[in-house]
């Protein structure tokens, strides 16, 4: 999962208020906290976009979220995913109707 989930300190521990405001949301917050995430950029999910940056109009990325999805998320690395659930929380671009 890419930072889906609301982040949740481990039980017991104190928190300093400036820690206490990631509470609940979800992506990468910094190294010390989401340290699984801190490498996980837009190309994970999309594939390499440098001809895409240079030429927007004549190069398009894939428009197949099912497809790249399911690149990372099978078997033991993520056995609870479910397209169908996971997709409406990150639906964006001209494939979510956006």
């Amino acid at each position: 999962m890419v930072g889906l989930k609301p982040w949740q300190p481990p039980s017991g521990l104190t928190l300093s208020p400036e820690v206490q405001e990631f509470v609940g949301k979800n992506g990468f917050l910094s190294p010390q906290l989401t340290p699984h995430l801190m490498n996980v950029q837009c190309e994970n999910c999309h594939g390499p976009a440098r001809a895409h940056l240079l030429n927007p109009e004549q190069v398009k990325l894939p428009l197949n979220p099912r497809e790249s999805c399911t690149n990372c998320h099978v078997g033991s690395h993520s056995p609870l995913f479910n397209f169908e659930t996971y997709w409406p929380k990150i639906a964006h671009g001209k494939e979510s109707g956006g």
